[in-house]
């Protein structure tokens, strides 16, 4: 199935009354999902029909680089200087992190996914410090997303 110009995986399936439809797809690092459920199969059908007319925006371009997903790259092999964030409340909490690192090695993008207001301040303050080694693919840099987790 296509939505907003993005091929999704379809897989309808029902019991016990429900009728299910899951549409998924990837996005750079990311899976986008849909999951419909209802106890009319003629809902769901309107419902799947309706998401053909959504639009998922235009894919953006990064700097007109190549991105690549590295899972745990803001590793200490990679990094050439950090500072921690200032520690911040509540306590005992982990703090889930997306960055996009430029070629150059900067941090150029930062999404705190969860924090309290403190502590998104805090981290983002400290990473706009942070410097990684240039990530190479087929000889040139490139910009890599990851993540990160801190724990306050």
């Amino acid at each position: 199935m296509t939505i907003s110009g993005r091929s999704f995986t379809r897989l309808d399936f029902s019991g016990v009354g429900l009728y299910r439809t899951v549409l998924v797809t990837e996005s750079r690092c990311h899976f986008v999902s849909f999951n419909l459920t209802t106890g009319d199969p003629n809902a769901l059908a309107s419902l799947v029909e309706s998401l053909t007319h959504l639009s998922l925006g235009e894919l953006a371009e990064i700097s007109g680089s190549t991105l690549v997903c590295v899972k745990n790259y803001a590793t200490p092999e990679h990094l050439v200087s950090r500072i921690e964030p200032t520690p911040a409340g509540p306590k005992f909490t982990s703090v889930p992190v997306r960055v996009i690192i430029g070629t150059d090695g900067r941090v150029k993008h930062i999404h705190v996914i969860r924090g309290s207001a403190e502590q998104k301040e805090n981290i983002t303050a400290a990473l706009a410090e942070w410097r990684f080694k240039q990530f190479f693919r087929d000889g040139r840099p490139v910009e890599v997303e990851t993540g990160i987790t801190f724990r306050f």
